[in-house]
């Protein structure tokens, strides 16, 4: 392996062997990594396979739920439990977790929404996102999310 962590804590060489490197373990330089190409890397690669808003169209000031379908599609159980965030334009609307998640395994998590915002009134584009600050290190990060669009409509009254 090419490259070093740099953190002063840190020469146990335990993360390198096990292949986990988390945002604690690295200072602010950037560093390459090599990892060996004549060795199977075992890493998770959760995939978000689908996002479900009940109900199915929302009203500004009222609550939503979305129900976010992942699954560990990779050769290792991801490290920690797993961040789990609904935006809509970059925008937060709900944050939780799920547990660790094994290899080949599908679990699904509910994020609710307590109140749609005024701002999200309208045609809308919602982002769920398994892992979003690339906690650990997986397979593939490019299938992390999962869209919908749906119509957020004003508030009871108008």
């Amino acid at each position: 392996m090419a490259g070093g962590c740099g953190h002063s804590g840190y020469d146990d060489g335990q993360g390198a062997a096990d292949g986990w490197f988390t945002l604690e373990n690295w200072d602010s330089v950037p560093k390459l990594v090599e990892e060996p190409t004549s060795l199977p890397v075992s890493r998770p690669d959760l995939v978000v396979d689908s996002v479900v808003i009940e109900p199915v169209q929302p009203r500004v000031g009222t609550g939503m739920e979305a129900r976010v379908y992942l699954r560990n599609r990779g050769s290792r159980a991801s490290p920690v439990s797993v961040p789990v965030v609904l935006q809509s334009n970059g925008r937060y609307l709900s944050r939780g977790s799920v547990n660790p998640v094994p290899t080949d395994s599908a679990v699904t998590t509910v994020l609710s929404v307590r109140s749609a915002p005024r701002w999200a009134e309208g045609r809308v584009l919602l982002a769920a996102t398994a892992n979003p600050g690339q906690g650990f290190v997986e397979l593939d990060m490019e299938n992390n999310t999962a869209y919908v669009v749906l119509s957020v409509a004003g508030p009871v009254g108008r």
